[in-house]
């Protein structure tokens, strides 16, 4: 009877070591995980970018992981579309979570949480177009097609176009198409034709669109270009066929494209701005397509593909880190020269600004092809 306690007493005590141990074990190899902190739109308006973003950015660390276990944790917090959201989202990750390493999306979360990291020098990586948003700071990368080369490429295409012709602009009124707008192309079409351009502003939330249609049609405007979210396409293009706008109008446009759910038969002929994944697929391309098609069950779109991009890098981009200080990361990024990757070729700036190829493709039969 006492031989039993007692082997019953060592066996409690090997467990309990063994536990200890194991705990432990656990423990060191969740503190050794490097922690990068995820804020997406995955609720609210903007949700459709942030659940594709989340989506590319999982499939990218289990890619990851088939050459090996990954020691790096992904951490998603939703933006939610709103600022405040964003900033809370942020406080989070950095002071509970302590990431070494912030991605957000869009322009405005990105304004909101660059100084909050930018005060315990974590390092910003950001998807958006704005191009002040990482020269204004030490740490912060863009990691995005930037508004300059999408409207270069409109403007390219705009100057083909006799002088004469009368040109309109309809755009969502957020402040990288306003600066856009204000900086860039009314300057340009200024300059190029002979008619002053007709430029609307709409809100984002606005489901009447009629009063800016109608003084498009007004001054008679040819060539339209429209700049927005995508998802307020419908009623715009509804609206344009009811007040005969949509007759004998060309359209030119940017990323808000590649989100609309207008029907293909409206978007036959329009011509798009966008980054090289959009245009022409490469074998990199195709093989992320076909992956993520075949766990998610629809086709990535060009925000996908960026954040499938940043994922895919974060070792390197993480591993920077380690060789220099948060700071050092722009200049690190800038000698890498070009960079072939899903997204098409790209490079980066002094200042922190992607560039990445990006042209003009034409929608037919509902797809866009290059032009």
């Amino acid at each position: 009877m006492k031989k039993a306690k007692i082997l019953v007493y060592i066996t409690g005590i090997i467990m309990a070591v063994v536990t200890m141990f194991f705990s432990a074990g656990c423990r060191k190899s969740t503190e050794h995980k490097t922690k990068v902190g995820i804020i997406l739109p995955m609720t609210g308006i903007l949700a459709e970018m942030g659940q594709y973003e989340k989506q590319a950015m999982m499939l990218g660390a289990e890619h990851l992981n088939k050459s090996g276990p990954s020691d790096i944790e992904l951490i998603f917090e939703d933006g939610k579309g709103d600022n405040k959201a964003v900033a809370a989202a942020a406080a989070k990750l950095l002071d509970v979570d302590k990431v070494q390493m912030l991605i957000t999306s869009t322009t405005g979360a990105s304004l909101t949480a660059r100084p909050l990291a930018e005060r315990r020098n974590v390092p910003l990586i950001a998807f958006c177009m704005g191009s002040d948003l990482a020269p204004g700071s030490k740490s912060t990368i863009r990691y995005y097609i930037g508004i300059e080369e999408e409207s270069g490429a409109i403007m390219r295409r705009l100057g083909a176009y006799p002088r004469d012709t009368k040109i309109g602009v309809l755009f969502a009124s957020a402040p990288v198409w306003k600066t856009a707008i204000t900086d860039l192309y009314q300057p340009f079409l200024t300059s190029h034709f002979i008619t002053p351009p007709t430029i609307e502003e709409y809100a984002v939330n606005d489901t009447d669109f009629r009063p800016q249609i109608s003084r498009l049609k007004n001054a008679g405007v040819r060539v339209l270009v429209l700049l927005g979210y995508g998802f307020e396409y419908t009623p715009i293009f509804n609206q344009m066929e009811e007040l005969r706008l949509r007759d004998n109008l060309e359209i030119l446009g940017g990323w808000g494209f590649l989100y609309t759910p207008v029907p293909p038969r409206m978007l036959e002929g329009i011509e798009v701005a966008g980054p090289t994944y959009v245009i022409d697929r490469g074998a990199g391309r195709d093989s992320f397509e076909s992956d993520f098609t075949k766990k998610y069950g629809r086709t990535p779109n060009f925000d996908a593909a960026f954040a499938y991009e940043v994922a895919i890098r974060l070792p390197d981009l993480l591993n920077l880190l380690h060789t220099a200080p948060p700071s050092g990361m722009k200049a690190a990024l800038f000698n890498e020269g070009v960079i072939n990757g899903v997204v098409g070729q790209y490079h980066f700036t002094p200042d922190g600004n992607m560039i990445v190829g990006t042209g003009m493709g034409i929608f037919r039969d509902g797809h866009i092809k290059e032009h």
